[in-house]
């Protein structure tokens, strides 16, 4: 989520009870040591019906999300883009897409800093381009220089939770509030935040499932693959790659 955009909306009634996502997430930590816990987290927080399918139109005041069986996949990112311009609570609008929950102005800001073809398919390929190389390493870089250096842990964890609304952070998470005043937009102030919430919490629909604790310890054992793939030769752009859980 981009600062001053709504943050993707999430809601229990859309992505199930909690407590069945926190047995989802211990059963394939358990059953697959090979799989990275911190793509699992964020997928079971963000895009849990239906992965790179997902989508919300923005407001459930409108629309209900995932209602249609849409095939994001089969769409090209010009046509995402299309919908996603459309105007809000409209039939078609789309806001947060695919497995990584995209809002519009970071799909947007993805496409321009990776220099991606908008007649490319949103395929899972593509989703996974941007989540490795946008989301989580150039918009939001503490994430990618914990993993790589093992410093700065918890600004890492902050960062996960800046950019998913379902995962909580450990520190403030300092997000400012942006009006209007006088015609122009200002900071007005710092979104409140309570210890290991949501950095989102309370904005539309929006609330945590998952625990600043068990964010922290993604990270953790993201950066433990990480450096026992550089020891197995891997080079640093296919380790940080493998230590997030993306193999395709």
């Amino acid at each position: 989520m981009s600062m001053g955009i709504i943050a993707d909306y999430i809601s229990v009634e859309q992505f199930g009870n909690p407590s069945i996502i926190e047995y989802t997430e211990n059963v394939i930590a358990e059953n697959n040591p090979k799989i990275s816990y911190l793509s699992y987290l964020i997928h079971k927080g963000e895009s849990f019906n239906r992965a790179e399918n997902d989508y919300n139109r923005g407001s459930s005041r409108c629309t209900r999300s995932n209602r249609m069986n849409l095939r994001l996949v089969d769409m090209t990112v010009n046509e995402i883009m299309y919908y996603q311009n459309l105007q809000p609570c409209t039939a078609k609008v789309l806001f947060a897409v695919g497995k990584w929950q995209i809002i519009p102005d970071t799909l947007a800001a993805a496409i321009r800093d990776l220099k991606i073809d908008k007649s490319r398919k949103f395929n899972i390929n593509l989703q996974n381009e941007i989540f490795v190389n946008y989301l989580t390493k150039n918009k939001r870089p503490a994430i990618y220089n914990y993993i790589i250096t093992g410093e700065g842990l918890k600004l890492a964890a902050r960062d996960v939770a800046r950019e998913w609304a379902s995962i909580g952070s450990p520190i403030h998470c300092k997000i400012p509030v942006i009006k209007r005043v006088g015609g122009r937009l200002k900071v007005v102030g710092i979104r409140p935040w309570k210890q290991g919430g949501g950095c989102y919490d309370g904005l539309g629909t929006n609330r945590h499932l998952i625990s600043a604790d068990k964010n922290l310890k993604a990270l953790q054992k993201a950066r433990s693959e990480y450096v026992n793939l550089r020891k197995q030769g891997y080079s640093q752009k296919i380790a940080y790659r493998k230590s997030l859980g993306i193999n395709e």
